[in-house]
């Protein structure tokens, strides 16, 4: 998987959202969490999809947002195919919020999701998701990461849950009702 995601990267230097999603991805499976085979509704492979999730908070006094990103991927030897979610919330005090409930392409961009296909070199096609609903919930889980975290970040597991509907003009994906995800927790203190 490093070397097909080092390939997404090689290229697509100018696209950060493929950067993100390929260093999000294998951070996550570095640190140890095992992908969670989901059968989601999708036109985009027939094959079965894995899935993992990092939850991001980021505790300040007068402010704190926390993010999610789900990635599911068909196989970690070939990463032809992906699904990526991610959502986004805040609150005006030091608790970061531990779920988001939204609607793509309803102008707050606080969820978005697409799908992808891996070519070859690395060359990906892109398919954004214009509408559909997204919900995130997280429930702080188990042990800490191992390995080495930068100073003030924390790194423990979690339960992700997580419902989504990705509709666009190609290609659409869903998971209507709610699944537990594992994924990683990284808390950013200031």
């Amino acid at each position: 998987m490093d070397s097909v995601g080092r390939a997404i990267k090689q290229g697509n230097p100018t696209n950060p959202d493929l950067q993100s999603l390929v260093d999000s991805t294998l951070l996550v499976l570095h640190a140890g969490v095992e992908a969670k085979r989901v059968d989601i509704t999708t036109d985009l492979t027939g094959a079965p999809l894995y899935f993992v999730g990092v939850h991001r908070l980021v505790s300040q006094p007068t402010g704190s947002f926390s993010t999610w990103t789900l990635v599911g991927f068909d196989s970690p030897s070939t990463l032809a195919n992906l699904v990526e979610v991610s959502g986004f919330a805040q609150s005006g005090n030091a608790t970061p919020p531990s779920s988001v409930n939204a609607t793509i392409g309803d102008g707050t961009g606080f969820v978005n999701g697409m799908l992808l296909q891996v070519g070859t070199n690395g060359s990906v096609t892109t398919y954004r998701a214009t509408g559909g609903a997204v919900g995130f919930s997280s429930t702080a889980g188990g042990g800490t990461c191992p390995g080495t975290m930068p100073p003030r970040v924390t790194c423990s597991l979690e339960t992700m849950r997580v419902h989504f509907t990705l509709l666009g003009t190609a290609k659409t994906a869903s998971q209507t009702v709610d699944v537990d995800v594992p994924a990683l927790r990284l808390t950013y203190t200031p």
